[in-house]
């Protein structure tokens, strides 16, 4: 089970654009690489990324969307100390 914690960290990072790979999110984010590829699951799975590459990951057009919600708004308002410094 993915925690809502873990997916917004995942979109935290993925939201200014580009494509990363499931290690790089992981290194991003300090979250184990097990749950960062099980967040990756859920967010593609509710349509939010897409998979460019056998590990690379982006918002989708969906995601994109997104993000600009309220509700995507404040997903992103994960505080700057849950992530790696």
């Amino acid at each position: 089970m993915t925690t809502l914690f873990d997916q917004a960290l995942v979109l935290r990072i993925l939201h200014p654009g580009g494509q990363l790979t499931d290690r790089q999110i992981t290194a991003e984010t300090a979250v184990p690489l097990r749950r960062t590829r099980r967040a990756l699951r859920t967010l593609h799975g509710n349509g939010l990324l897409r998979q460019v590459s056998r590990q690379a990951w982006e918002l989708s057009p969906c995601g994109r969307a997104y993000v600009t919600t309220p509700a995507g708004r404040a997903m992103l308002d994960v505080p700057r100390s849950a992530l790696a410094e």
